[in-house]
């Protein structure tokens, strides 16, 4: 770059413009060779050039038309490479039905009020903020609360610890960090919270993560991501016991990812005997809005303070997230940071007031009720089946013969909140374990790790396959109802709905659930039948000697399989990379032949590398005798093929040799009957125009009958100026006539015979004996013993004769050369 700026020449005067953009823009190559050699300085040299030109539009200011243009170009064009194709993406941007565009507008509103006088703005921001806080503590029967309205998800939790450090710690606000060192604060956490929670909350208030507890989960498969509330309460006992302060439990009605809700009523009841701060948050909040009856508003106050996601759970983007917290000293309050005197700030809650007051009661209530209904459908289609494990809750009472109310009954009684939150699970996470009722798959004693495998239902990558194909099958095919795969460390991949996060966004409707559940039910079907039959494919496979098992742990369909030809089926441990190749091209030829019956059939690889073939999936109608059957039958045809192929190859090549020996043979001959000065340079040519040679005197060509292998003078060939067939029709014959000038092919279907002919040059000049002397022929026999074991309706046929044409000009090239070794020893001799 300074090299680039010391080589102007100081003469030429350069205005402050042109010289900042010469310092911007370094000395570079072109733009081919740059990307040729370093392809990221060539992108930064992209990305140079375009931010200089965004600085010059800056400079010099753009019309509101041109900004507008270019806000929409950054929405449509993901990649400024498609900005230069002109392909612009579907926006990832919601469809807003008119509670969003109310709520879009209603930022807009915000940044125009604060334009208003201080005084009118601080008097309307307090109405507006407690009005929404005044809803919200009725909407959700947490009466005597305060609202504190925030962008991060994780800012509430944060404010609501500090309120809890200055009520519990007198000195904290003058002496910091020093008030908390004789007895150290203590907050628990479950092992199913959010990830990142606990280092977020210690970085913020500046406490080692020693003040962290993780409380541990359960190990039963109803309560493995439920916080373990002895496990709590032990904890509790020994922080006491070596001189700590337990501050807060954060409780999860409802975990993030599974849904499961901890015991909340054991909870509330150890921390309310150890003066704990109990706070709560998760989905099934949601379902507080739902209890209408008066006696249960005083029981649904559950924690000392709870986050909601209220946006999402009414489908409304641009909505803040909500802390109620049970009131407490405004001070205390204020040093917190859960209130604040900036009015502009306390705007942020004006598109949630605006929201509020356009829904109304029952159109919130409506909306999270239909989220319920649609995830209760889901569930209680889910206990029907024995091969699938509800891992957001435990069966219900009607999936085990007893009478359980329905979701409208549970609606209309006087129930706490903690039962409420059991009840009724909004969200719904399951797993395909295979149908328990079923005969056990068994593996074969004598495969590999057959203890481990011996039933396929125990194998949890196996499972995972499974539930891996039947969450990407619903995603595609049943798109109205958007479900998510997971991967959880105790159990697997599984299957995740959530209609609170996007029922309302895409419009999922009861009649959607139905028809996934429908769609469900035919896949688990498809996966029982895979599961039966995979034991008998197994054993059939190990059976046949041509077909090798292969495992493949990602694999969910019936299994792999790879063809072995008979050549190397006694050394398949120690196979060279020539036979390596060769299996490779007799797996791929018989996986082109078997996806035209059936697509089912897909390409694997086994962990050395090689080409397998591998089923699909298959239903209680399909025979697994006949697929493999097919299999063996197709791989034996082209392993048949192939070798027709070689074993022709290897006779053509002997019949060269053989035919080689006798023109060499008939070559000396020759020379010795015409003597040795007609091949003399000059004399040769003199004595041959004194007296010519006979026209009858030469070498003639030889022909390699396939058939018969036996090696025939071409003599009649030239003599009657034609080549003769015995005993075959015409339009069986394929012949090959090649020479230094001409190439000519005769095409054939299916030929019977096949012959080589090659010759040397008698040197006459005799224009018919110059082609008998440098062509040779090809003729192929379809009648021939290694056709015969073709089938008449082979479809290889048309490939046999390409491979004896190949071979052919194989052979012209190698009698060329021993054309001109016989030349060269007729004259040295």
């Amino acid at each position: 770059m300074t090299e680039n700026v010391n080589n102007i020449d100081s003469d030429v005067p350069i205005c402050k413009e042109e010289s900042e953009k010469t310092l911007l823009k370094p000395a570079l190559p072109e733009d081919a060779f740059l990307k040729f050699v370093h392809p990221v300085l060539s992108d930064m040299q992209t990305t140079m050039e375009k931010n200089v030109k965004i600085l010059d539009n800056i400079h010099h200011g753009q019309s509101i038309q041109d900004v507008i243009e270019k806000l929409e170009q950054v929405i449509l064009y993901d990649e400024e490479e498609d900005e230069a194709n002109g392909q612009n993406r579907d926006p990832p941007l919601q469809l807003l039905d008119d509670d969003g565009k109310m709520a879009i507008l209603a930022h807009g509103i915000a940044a125009y009020m604060s334009t208003l006088d201080h005084v009118h703005l601080r008097r309307l921001t307090t109405r507006i903020v407690s009005d929404t806080t005044l809803w919200l503590s009725r909407l959700f029967r947490f009466f005597e609360s305060s609202a504190f309205f925030h962008d991060d998800y994780r800012e509430g939790l944060l404010r609501v610890c500090k309120l809890i450090l200055y009520k519990r710690y007198s000195k904290y606000g003058t002496e910091g960090f020093e008030a908390l060192y004789p007895r150290p604060p203590v907050l628990y956490l479950s092992a199913a919270a959010r990830g990142g929670m606990g280092q977020y909350l210690c970085a913020q208030l500046g406490l080692p993560s020693s003040c962290v507890s993780v409380v541990p989960c359960g190990t039963e498969s109803h309560n493995r991501f439920k916080m373990d509330a002895k496990k709590l309460m032990r904890l509790i006992q020994d922080d006491v016991a070596a001189g700590k302060v337990p501050i807060l439990v954060v409780a999860n009605a409802g975990t993030p990812v599974v849904g499961q809700v901890d015991s909340i009523k054991k909870i509330q009841e150890i921390c309310k005997a150890h003066d704990v701060w109990l706070h709560i948050e998760g989905h099934n909040l949601s379902t507080l809005t739902l209890m209408t009856v008066p006696s249960s508003l005083m029981t649904a106050k559950t924690a000392d303070s709870m986050t909601l996601t209220l946006g999402a759970w009414l489908g409304i983007p641009a909505l803040p997230y909500i802390t109620l917290y049970k009131a407490s000293e405004p001070a205390l309050v204020h040093a917190a940071g859960l209130s604040s005197y900036n009015s502009h700030l306390r705007l942020s809650c004006l598109p949630l007031w605006l929201c509020l007051q356009k829904l109304g009661y029952d159109g919130i209530t409506a909306r999270i009720q239909h989220s319920c209904e649609l995830s209760t459908k889901l569930h209680k289609a889910l206990d029907e089946s024995q091969a699938v494990k509800v891992l957001s809750k435990e069966k219900t009472k009607e999936a085990l013969g007893e009478d359980v109310l329905s979701f409208t009954q549970l609606l209309n009684r006087a129930l706490n909140a903690s039962a409420m939150f059991d009840m009724v699970p909004p969200t719904v996470v399951f797993r395909y374990v295979g149908d328990t009722t079923e005969q056990r798959v068994v593996v074969a004693p004598y495969a590999e790790n057959a203890e481990e495998k011996n039933n396929l239902l125990h194998n949890p990558s196996y499972l995972d396959a499974l539930n891996n194909w039947l969450g990407q099958t619903l995603q595609r095919d049943v798109q109205e109802v958007l479900i998510d795969i997971i991967d959880l460390e105790a159990e697997g991949i599984c299957i995740r709905y959530c209609p609170l996060e996007n029922a309302h966004i895409i419009g999922t409707e009861m009649r959607d659930v139905e028809e996934f559940i429908t769609y469900l039910r035919e896949k688990i079907c498809i996966l029982n039948a895979t599961v039966q039959q995979k034991a008998l494919f197994r054993e059939m496979v190990i059976v046949d000697k041509n077909l090798r098992l292969v495992d493949i742990g990602n694999w969910a369909g019936l299994g792999a399989v790879q063809y072995i030809p008979e050549v190397l089926r006694d050394h398949l441990e120690t196979l060279s990379e020539v036979e390596c190749t060769e299996l490779n091209k007799v797996n791929l030829e018989l996986l082109h032949q078997l996806k035209t019956a059936d697509s089912a059939f897909t390409l694997g690889e086994t962990d050395d590398g090689l080409a397998c073939i591998r089923f699909g999936m298959v239903t209680e109608e399909t025979d697994t005798e006949d697929l493999i059957r097919m299999v063996h039958d197709t791989g034996n045809e082209v392993e048949e093929s192939s070798k027709f192929v070689e074993q022709m190859a290897e006779v053509v090549k002997k019949g060269i040799e053989a035919a080689n020996k006798d023109l060499e043979l008939e070559n000396v001959e020759k020379i010795m009957q015409e003597g040795v000065l007609r091949y003399v340079p000059i004399v040769g040519s003199l004595m041959n125009w004194w007296s010519p040679p006979p026209k009858e005197v030469g070498i003639r060509g030889r022909t390699f009958d396939l058939a018969s292998g036996t090696i025939e003078s071409t003599e009649n060939t030239y003599k009657y100026h034609m080549q003769i067939q015995h005993n075959l029709p015409p339009n069986q014959k394929l012949q090959v006539v090649t020479s230094h000038k001409v190439n000519e092919v005769s095409p054939l279907k299916s030929s019977p015979s096949q012959s080589y002919r090659s010759s040397d040059d008698d040197g006459s000049g005799s224009q018919h004996e110059e082609l008998n002397s440098s062509s040779s022929s090809l003729q192929y026999d379809r009648q021939s013993k290694y056709v015969a074991k073709q089938t008449p309706d082979s479809s290889l046929a048309e490939n046999d004769v390409e491979e004896a044409i190949e071979t052919a000009a194989v052979a012209e090239e190698e009698c060329e050369e021993a054309q001109k070794t016989n030349k060269d020893k007729s004259v040295k001799y």
